[in-house]
């Protein structure tokens, strides 16, 4: 959630202006974790946008900020729009791991997840430069391309993936994934462009076209 003001849910209440919010299927509040972020008035600067149940029972959460985060008492701050997801324990909503990802010459950030193998998760969005994470990172080319990265359930890069052409922009909006820990992704795109591996060449018409 992103929250100004006092949130309150029965008896589990907070001022932070975002957090994770666990309810049970009564709807009454089981658990409440903060995380910070930055706004003031009506404005909000932070938010978790997407939230998946990993294979082994865990919550993730994948989000957006700018400004400051603070999550299981590990800081995170920016001055672009970064990107930020987390793993929490189901049973009391502790996070198991957390981590931001961005560059520092574009906003970056989509945080659009969904369950991958074996506790792990799919992270997909748009990069403008090099995204670092643990175990390795993603480097677009010129212009903004679209990514699908797998992480293991401690949070480390399995492998990553960008596409898109060179001076064109692509940016992955959509994804999930299938019981046999296959992907789908969707987005937009402007110019021509084949996922690495071999496939169709998809071509615009001239403005953003939307692909699959």
């Amino acid at each position: 959630f992103s929250n100004v003001g006092t949130l309150a849910f029965d008896s589990v209440t907070t001022t932070s202006i975002t957090g994770i919010l666990k309810l049970d299927a009564a709807g009454t509040g089981q658990w409440l974790t903060p995380t910070g972020g930055q706004g003031g008035g009506v404005f909000v600067q932070a938010g978790w946008g997407n939230l998946a149940i990993a294979t082994d029972g865990a919550v993730l959460a994948g989000g957006r900020f700018f400004g400051t985060m603070l999550i299981g008492g590990t800081a995170y701050d920016t001055d672009s729009q970064d990107g930020i997801m987390a793993k929490l324990d189901a049973a009391s909503g502790v996070p198991a791991w957390s981590f931001q990802y961005g560059t520092d010459t574009a906003a970056d950030g989509g945080g659009y997840i969904a369950a991958g193998p074996n506790g792990g998760v799919y992270l997909t969005g748009g990069v403008d430069g090099i995204l670092n994470f643990m175990g390795g990172q993603i480097v677009g080319t010129m212009g903004t391309d679209g990514f699908v990265a797998r992480f293991d359930t401690d949070g480390s890069l399995v492998w990553g993936q960008k596409f898109g052409a060179a001076a064109g922009f692509e940016q992955s909006l959509a994804l999930t994934s299938d019981a046999n820990g296959g992907v789908v992704t969707g987005g937009l795109f402007n110019d021509t462009f084949a996922f690495s591996g071999g496939g169709q060449t998809l071509t615009s018409n001239g403005e953003f076209d939307l692909f699959l």
